[in-house]
């Protein structure tokens, strides 16, 4: 195996796994990337790579997301939002949006949370993860979408009160 290689194969597995944490994270993937270490590949430098190359315009996205977070259901339920508006005052691109859902699984009460994208066509793009035993892949196939148990998303008609609404009703359902 070559560095080169192994450096792939240790991305896909370490984002995969959203760096080890997610349940399905056993000692055969850690043994696996121990392998990809023994190759060449480099965890610092990836991580780094990957995670600490922002460019200020997301920064400024992702504090305009920070401020859109609403907690519902006891905390339990996170709902966040970035609106057109957001794109061009901040000059931040759609890829800027990438893995900001996670980020409010910081906040210990929260087990499934939503990220709404408003789109140019007008639709609203769902990004929704789970953090327990709600399964969110079932809420986004109700709206023609996919994924897998604790990562899934889906497009919905806007405006975007609406579509928030609407997620509202089916995390309600889930988590109470």
């Amino acid at each position: 195996m070559t560095e080169k290689i192994a450096e792939a194969l240790f991305v896909a597995t370490a984002t995969d796994t959203g760096w080890f944490q997610f349940l399905n994270t056993d000692s055969r993937v850690h043994r696996a990337c121990a392998e990809f270490i023994d190759a060449g590949a480099k965890p610092t430098q990836i991580y780094d790579s990957l995670y600490h190359n922002f460019s200020h315009a997301r920064l400024k996205l992702m504090a305009a997301i920070f401020d859109s977070l609403e907690l519902h259901l006891h905390g339990t339920y996170a709902a966040m939002h970035v609106s057109l508006q957001d794109f061009e005052r901040t000059g931040a691109e759609y890829n800027d949006t990438e893995n900001l859902i996670n980020e409010c699984h910081r906040i210990a009460t929260v087990k499934a949370s939503a990220l709404f994208i408003e789109l140019e066509d007008g639709r609203i793009r769902c990004s929704l993860r789970s953090r327990g035993t709600t399964e969110v892949n079932v809420i986004a196939a109700r709206f023609g979408g996919g994924g897998h148990k604790m990562a899934a998303g889906m497009y919905l008609e806007g405006p975007m009160e609406n579509a928030k609404q609407l997620i509202l009703g089916e995390m309600t359902k889930e988590l109470c």
